[in-house]
């Protein structure tokens, strides 16, 4: 590949909640870099044509191996793994919740500040 260059090429029937594409490069089809970034149309109900240029391809390179990443926009929310809770081992504060891999230890205990804190 010398003094080439790569053109990507690739359409979307639709396209609803998209930020942009990411385009990654590999020359083992296994570990990709990413090499650049396409702007998405956000939400479309049309079809849209979409290209990238790799005009920067590594020397002797016999292969290279390309692929693209949809970006959500709004990202998507995670939600966090649910953890067991216990109740503290004192009144103090209320709505006190231990959490941890085990159960609180017998002698864990919850210091009051004192007053005015």
């Amino acid at each position: 590949m010398n003094n080439a260059a790569v053109r990507l090429a690739w359409a979307t029937a639709s396209e609803t909640n998209r930020a942009r594409f990411e385009v990654e490069r590999s020359a083992d089809g296994v570990v990709f870099t990413a090499i650049g970034t396409v702007v998405a149309a956000g939400i479309s109900s049309t079809a849209r044509a979409h290209t990238w240029l790799d005009a920067l391809l590594p020397p002797a390179t016999p292969a290279l191996y390309y692929r693209r990443r949809q970006v959500r926009w709004p990202p998507p929310r995670l939600t966090p793994p649910a953890r067991r809770g216990w109740p503290c081992p004192t009144a103090w504060p209320p709505a006190c919740m231990w959490c941890a891999p085990g159960p609180p230890p017998a002698a864990a205990r919850w210091n009051k500040p004192p007053a005015g804190r």
